[in-house]
């Protein structure tokens, strides 16, 4: 007789009805007026059984929202495959590995922790599969990103390309509210009023929304509350709301962002360099706890002439590299992990991408995370997030419980496009592909069923990986296709650009590695993430790049290089935003 798997916080979430997709209909969208789709492809994933897998490696995709031409298939499952160009191809090869899991592995299925077991001792496991199994059942919601190709329409099952991994979201469905009161006496239902655009206020429609309590992790901590949101200092400017219609057609809110932290209206803008730093080094973490339930938006631009040049810098369509810190759970239900008094946090890279909104028919972020994250108790699977899965989600999201600085990095040559043999390329581009790389490798332990966390591998460490990869990315594409000073030579502007991405390059290497030394896994690749290695060895090999071994020294690290290199940095903070509890307090990251 089988041993009963522990149950852990992803299990416990697992009977609160509200976090599965068969609670929300299919055939019954919200008010138009009131509610946009999140994207124009939206979805659940589906795991194939071993013996139906898809030949190239795709998986199942159950349509939830469709974009006009295609709103008949909503309800249908297709293919989703990866796109065939030889890059994408390449870049899905590259990380596709035989799964077997090591008793290890098995043993950590076994104490509750989530890992991909649907996919165990599969071969040539693609990223594709390894993300649609990342759970014990088929409840990821997705979001596709353009462009998406539609193809093979006559076939038994209709066929999806993309190019870039699935993005995983919460809800279908966004509205920009204020919340005006509870309804009921256990407060599971809440009147909200909905933005205007013509009056630019909140005086729309009002509507009864359904906020079901959720479930505790096994520390006992909600992860989120709605108790006397209606007075958190965020309310005035709104809460952007995801979620569909239930089975009673009522919306359930399953996330929530606040729209003041998403606003490109800084609280204050700081043009001096040296105050710049002083505020990212010292006061973004600065008595967290008198912060909390509030947000932080500060605009460091030591580039620019004055405040308005430095907001008017940033436009539609930009899209910046965003450092991602998240720090400790304290107060009377303080987290394990926080109990000696210090908390080291966990750090991450993401896209900020500047959008018209149009709901508030104003400019914000969308935030995309690139989670390089290890298998956990709490359902966070490695990959491509976005601020209403990874922060916002009121039962999977962070926003509730941990402050959380972002540094938004806008620098130009990131983004600036080379051709070569007809083909852009742009450094944010290469960043992005290899945060997806590293992201695939993690949820399979490269091959060995889980990750590991340790001083030579872990999320700043590998993040960093990734980014140094991309750094040394496009020049080594031009070298190997055409001789570069030709290239050089017939592209003059591109090669001024690329000049100033290698200076980067070398700066970061300096800080991150020391001198031109590199480690022998960052170069070659090396599949180390599923290995138990002597913890020694992993140390001393950990100490090549010893400033990624503590998150925030990672994230100040590349803040002071990126401003040096005349970048300008967007800084969010936000401190448990949300309802108010008063059992959890926020801790700052530890950095010496």
């Amino acid at each position: 007789m089988s041993t009963p798997k522990k149950e852990r916080s992803y299990q416990r979430y697992q009977h609160t009805s509200w976090v599965h997709p068969s609670a929300y209909p299919l055939e019954q969208p919200p008010e138009p007026s009131l509610y946009r789709p999140v994207a124009a492809w939206i979805g659940r994933l589906i795991s194939f059984e071993r013996a139906e897998r898809d030949p190239e490696g795709g998986c199942g995709f159950e349509i939830h929202h469709a974009p006009p031409a295609y709103a008949h298939w909503v309800g249908q499952i297709v293919r989703l495959r990866f796109g065939d160009s030889r890059m994408v191809q390449a870049r899905t090869w590259a990380v596709t590995r035989h799964v077997i899991f090591t008793r290890k592995a098995e043993a950590m299925a076994a104490d509750g922790l989530i890992l991909a077991e649907r996919i165990n001792r599969w071969q040539l496991v693609t990223p594709l599969e390894s993300l649609a199994a990342s759970y014990p059942v088929d409840d990821m919601a997705v979001r596709l990103a353009d462009p998406v190709a539609v193809e093979d329409v006559s076939g038994a099952l209709p066929i999806l390309r993309i190019e870039q991994e699935p993005v995983q979201i919460s809800g279908r469905y966004v509205g920009l509210v204020i919340f005006v009161e509870p309804m009921g006496e256990r407060g599971e239902q809440w009147r909200v009023r909905h933005f205007n655009p013509h009056t630019r206020m909140f005086d729309g429609a009002d509507e009864i929304v359904a906020v079901p309590p959720p479930s505790a992790n096994e520390n006992g901590t909600l992860p989120s509350t709605s108790t006397a949101i209606d007075r958190s200092p965020l309310n005035e400017q709104g809460w952007y709301i995801y979620g569909a219609p239930g089975h009673d057609g009522r919306f359930v809110v399953q996330a929530w962002t606040p729209r003041a932290l998403l606003r490109l209206e800084p609280e204050r803008v700081v043009t001096d360099g040296e105050a710049a730093w002083r505020y990212i080094r010292h006061e973004v973490w600065s008595d967290p706890a008198a912060r909390k339930d509030t947000i932080t938006s500060v605009l460091c631009d030591p580039r620019a002439p004055d405040a308005a040049a430095a907001r008017a810098a940033w436009r539609r369509g930009d899209r910046a590299l965003l450092l991602h810190v998240y720090a400790g759970i304290g107060g009377r239900q303080r987290e394990p992990a926080a109990r000696a008094g210090l908390y080291f946090g966990h750090f991450s890279f993401g896209i900020a991408a500047v959008i018209h909104e149009p709901l508030a028919d104003e400019l914000r972020f969308d935030i995309t995370y690139y989670q390089i994250y290890t298998h956990n108790p709490d359902g966070v699977v490695a990959g491509a997030q976005d601020w209403s899965r990874y922060m916002g989600d009121r039962q999977f999201g962070w926003s509730g419980l941990r402050p959380v600085c972002d540094i938004l990095v806008r620098l130009d040559e990131l983004n600036d496009v080379y051709t070569v043999d007809g083909h852009p390329y742009s450094a944010m581009d290469a960043i992005r592909d290899n945060l997806e790389q590293m992201a695939a490798r993690y949820r399979i332990g490269d091959g060995r069923g889980a990750t590991f966390v340790a001083a030579a591998n872990n999320c700043a460490q590998d993040s960093s990986q990734a980014l140094y990869a991309a750094i040394v990315e496009i020049r080594e594409l031009i070298e190997t296709r055409q001789n570069l000073a030709q290239w050089a030579a017939a592209n003059s502007e591109q090669a001024a650009s690329l000049g100033r991405i290698q200076a980067l390059g070398r700066d970061l290497r300096r800080k991150l590695v020391g001198g031109d030394a590199r480690r022998a896994d960052w170069h070659y690749a090396v599949e180390n993430l599923g290995i138990d290695e002597n913890p020694l060895r992993n140390l001393l090999r950990g100490m090549g790049t010893w400033r990624t071994l503590f998150p925030r020294k990672t994230s100040d690290t590349y803040a002071k290089v990126f401003l040096a290199h005349g970048a300008a940095l967007w800084v969010l903070g936000a401190y448990q935003v949300g309802g108010l509890n008063p059992d959890v307090e926020p801790i700052p990251a530890w950095t010496f």
